[in-house]
């Protein structure tokens, strides 16, 4: 099991979500993380400018506070929100619940000690390299390799039709002298029996009966 993944399934079975819905929550949660300067450190002191700072500090040691939807929103902003929901393909209020709550335990995590480092720990990178992936796919799972649909036909290389149409010729020849042969045969078929008629006066007006 990932090191995230007991949040995973806590915050799933909170706000009454999938987990791969909650771990597409978490990877743009963590991707806000990296993004911003001074990494994590820096992200959290967005929530003290915003006059959050004894929540943050529960955060970092002792027992994490949870954030109400409405801290959350005036922290990151809507259009955050709203870019984290539609990423999972849930409804807003329901990506801000469980951001909400997702967010102090994921903090707690980060950092052990009471220490934000400007980094994200290795073992948490892949939370962001496979979003909306159960929990055991990161783990080390068999992953399932989807077939590519809609494929374009690969094209013909251009020197095949010049061969096709050699080809074409030399059947079509083949036929026609198979065919002219066959008749020439059936035409001396024809006149040998007359010749022969002829020869011992069968097929003469004066010819006697035997």
């Amino acid at each position: 099991m990932g090191t995230l993944d007991p949040i995973l399934v806590d915050v799933a079975t909170e706000v009454g979500i999938s987990t791969s819905k909650t771990a597409s929550l978490l990877s743009t949660l963590l991707s806000s993380i990296t993004e911003t300067p001074k990494g994590l450190a820096g992200f959290l002191e967005r929530f003290r400018n915003a006059g959050y700072s004894e929540v943050v500090a529960s955060w970092l040691g002792g027992t994490p506070r949870s954030l109400s939807d409405a801290e959350l929103e005036t922290t990151m902003g809507r259009d955050w929100i709203e870019k984290a929901a539609a990423k999972a393909s849930l409804p807003s209020f329901t990506a801000t619940s469980a951001l909400a709550f997702m967010l102090p335990r994921v903090i707690q995590r980060l950092t052990p000690g009471g220490i934000a480092s400007s980094r994200i720990p290795s073992d948490v990178l892949p939370y962001i390299q496979c979003a909306g992936s159960p929990p055991q796919t990161r783990s080390g799972g068999a992953q399932r390799v989807v077939p590519k649909r809609n494929a374009k036909p690969t094209a013909a290389p251009p020197w095949l039709w010049p061969v096709l149409l050699v080809l074409a010729i030399l059947l079509l020849g083949s036929w026609y002298w198979s065919h002219r042969h066959s008749a020439k045969d059936t035409r001396i078929e024809r006149r040998q029996p007359a010749a022969v008629a002829t020869r011992w006066g069968l097929g003469s007006p004066f010819a006697r009966p035997a």
